[in-house]
């Protein structure tokens, strides 16, 4: 049997100061490390010798319980990983329309605004098939608005029939009958309501007039027909983050469970930005609070169809995302993509010695802060002096 050597993650991601460094997993949960950086260079060279154990086991009695103790730490911050890991597909998000009846302020796609695309349903039925066959754990049904989707019935009713997996949606809801009611009761495991707001006033802000009052109906009309998993998300703002208690308090109240989102400034939410004090937010910045994680799993363990029916790492990056066709993912022929963490990208910030915990974990946020200067310099401004002195003790 071969043996099974440690090495570092592809997603490790590294910050100096002076002659101490910062090392994490920025794809995984955003644990951390600091160490000094000569230490660091030396596990690197010590996890490549064929004999490290024995290497180890030559140390001084303290140095072996340290450098013991460092790889374990290490190891389980997803720093080091065994050669044979990879990521694994897991979940496909399918954008069946872009069509939409809200135009909320806040949409980063422009949803409502845009030309109307509907995803072809022979073209869902042959994604179905593939995620079934090679054992895809969720499908998740976006927009647009999905319940303006032509065929969404006939979707559904496939995705009942030949898909073991989780079925979501993502929905603002306003559109939904008794009738789609009961068939989302028979066919959907979770829905996703966009509500962006902790009462009427600050619901109707975003969303428009009379849409809060709305929605409580056809939440009532869900849970009439027993449908039992839904949430409600918020997406934040320096506006809004002070209100997450009630935010909570109201999805208590609607017998949904909460979820939190983070804006992204694109579409109108680029066009309403200083409206919706969105550049810097972060919430209450404190040591405990602290994540390196700066990347999510797009492209690496889900992917997404757009609704032209091109493969994409995700739906809400841009065009550049996409990596092929439906043909080329069933064919296996799709090209796969790694790439570097957006804010590595950007020459004033790749060498900045906080950039992971000022960054995003999802990627279109980052994408369109740090491609675009006005924005990424006014959340710069905001926030990098706090991560300064938290992380590294400066001023």
């Amino acid at each position: 049997m071969a043996k099974v050597q440690l090495k570092l993650s592809q997603d490790i991601g590294i910050m100096e100061y002076r002659d101490t460094v910062i090392v994490g997993n920025i794809r995984s949960d955003g644990r951390w490390i600091r160490l000094p950086k000569n230490v660091f260079e030396y596990v690197q060279k010590l996890i490549f010798m064929p004999d490290m154990i024995k290497q180890i086991k030559s140390f001084e009695k303290s140095e072996q319980i340290f450098y013991k103790d460092l790889i374990q730490k290490l190891f389980d911050i997803k720093v080091l990983i065994y050669s044979e890991e990879e990521n694994k597909l897991e979940s496909i998000s399918i954008e069946v329309t872009t069509n939409c009846n809200l135009c909320c302020r806040h949409c980063c796609m422009a949803a409502g605004n845009l030309l109307i695309n509907n995803i072809k349903k022979e073209i869902c039925f042959k994604i179905i098939d593939w995620a079934e066959k090679h054992k895809i754990k969720e499908i998740t049904l976006t927009g647009g608005e999905p319940l303006l989707y032509p065929n969404l019935v006939d979707v559904l009713l496939y995705l009942k029939n030949y898909f073991s997996g989780t079925v979501q949606m993502i929905t603002n809801l306003t559109l939904l009958t008794e009738k789609m009611a009961s068939i989302l009761s028979d066919t959907v495991d979770h829905i996703s309501i966009s509500l962006d707001g902790y009462n009427e006033e600050s619901v109707d802000f975003i969303r428009g007039e009379g849409t809060f009052k709305n929605i409580c109906k056809k939440i009532d009309l869900l849970k009439h027909n027993r449908f039992r998993m839904v949430s409600g998300t918020m997406v934040l703002s320096d506006d809004n983050y002070e209100h997450i208690k009630e935010f909570e308090k109201l999805c208590k109240s609607l017998r949904i469970k909460p979820a939190l989102r983070t804006m992204t400034p694109t579409g109108r939410a680029l066009e309403n930005i200083d409206m919706l004090n969105g550049v810097g937010f972060q919430g209450n910045i404190t040591e405990d609070s602290l994540n390196m994680r700066a990347e999510c799993n797009a492209g690496q363990n889900t992917i997404a169809i757009d609704s032209k029916g091109m493969v994409r790492e995700c739906v809400a990056l841009d065009a550049g995302s996409t990596i092929g066709t439906v043909e080329e993912l069933i064919s296996g022929k799709l090209a796969g993509k790694r790439r570097l963490c957006e804010v590595d990208y950007n020459v004033n910030c790749r060498k900045c010695s906080v950039r992971y915990f000022c960054s995003d974990i999802c990627r279109a946020v980052n994408e369109a802060i740090y491609r675009n200067d006005e924005v990424r310099m006014k959340r710069c401004k905001a926030i990098k002096t706090c991560y300064e002195k938290l992380i590294w003790n400066k001023g």
